[in-house]
């Protein structure tokens, strides 16, 4: 049984119990090999009552649809709605207005459901715009969404910038792994010059000399004398699912973001190591615990 119609004309409005009597179309039902001739389908209702050939219903609404073509509505499992506009693709397309343009254009072709593939942005899931789409209480099709985990670093260079030539753009993944040794030492020398370098989820380097533009999160708080980069990775952090490693410029502390927050506090010139803010200095023994062994909140270089 179809569970939804694909179908150019739309019968006239009548009393729902009588119907809509459908006839002499090609059926494509999705279960048999060739398509059904000179078929007629009875709508009453939501509900598809009957089809077969030579059916009547006495007060229904005829309407002959000879040459035209019926089949359960598709389904499309991997799309990109939003970031499309005509012959563009941008980050800059993702808009509410887009987005529901595009499913409707899905749904006038017979597509009511959609799946898209992790170039969603965090718009979709504000102000209950997803819930809706996924539903179908907006027009046009219906819209599953994959997140924006999937490439999460490409989502992140649409909050960017390029502050000059991006010095891994035609490598391959394998030269840009940052597995490899001398991949490690080339990202050493890239780190002298100004803007972020961002890194994949799965080591795979993806660029360099790039400013971080990602929005303020009234959330965000940060301690006194941290600078524009360390507001550039509270922010990415928050907007997306990425984490950030920020080195000071004067003495070379490393703290490591997520979620806007400072998760990781290390200071190489008096060896120590804060975890969510506890700072444990490298004495011969800390509350008791010989240096070296493990301080429940916090680690010890050595």
């Amino acid at each position: 049984m179809m569970s939804a119609l694909s179908c150019s004309v739309a019968p006239p409005q009548r009393d729902a119990e009588a119907g809509f009597l459908l006839k002499n179309v090609k059926l494509i039902n999705g279960l048999d090999s060739l398509p059904y001739d000179h078929t007629d389908i009875l709508i009453q209702g939501d509900t598809i009552a009957a089809i077969g050939t030579g059916l009547k219903a006495p007060n229904a609404t005829v309407t002959d649809l000879t040459g035209k073509t019926i089949m359960p509505a598709l389904i499309s499992a991997h799309v990109h709605v939003g970031v499309l506009k005509g012959t563009s693709t941008s980050a800059e397309n993702y808009t509410r207005q887009n987005l529901i343009d595009q499913l409707k254009k899905y749904a006038d072709y017979g597509v009511l459901t959609v799946q898209t593939m992790g170039t969603d942005r965090p718009m979709l899931f504000q102000d209950n715009l997803y819930d809706s789409v996924r539903t179908g209480l907006l027009p046009g099709a219906r819209l599953l969404s994959a997140g924006y985990g999937f490439g999460v670093p490409e989502d992140n260079l649409s909050m960017s910038s390029p502050m000059n030539y991006n010095p891994f753009k035609g490598y391959s993944h394998e030269e840009r792994d940052v597995r490899s040794k001398q991949v490690r030492e080339q990202i050493k020398d890239l780190a002298q010059l100004e803007g972020a370098i961002l890194i994949r989820r799965d080591g795979v380097a993806v660029a360099a000399c790039i400013r971080i533009e990602a929005p303020p999160d009234p959330s965000i708080t940060l301690s006194m004398g941290l600078g524009t980069r360390h507001a550039a990775a509270a922010r990415i952090t928050c907007a997306t699912e990425a984490i950030a490693i920020t080195v000071s410029q004067s003495g070379g502390i490393v703290r490591l973001w997520q979620n806007g927050e400072v998760v990781l506090h290390i200071v190489p010139s008096q060896r120590q190591v804060s975890v969510y803010g506890e700072v444990r200095r490298a004495d011969p023994e800390v509350n008791g615990v010989p240096r070296g062994n493990p301080v429940r909140g916090n680690a010890i270089l050595d």
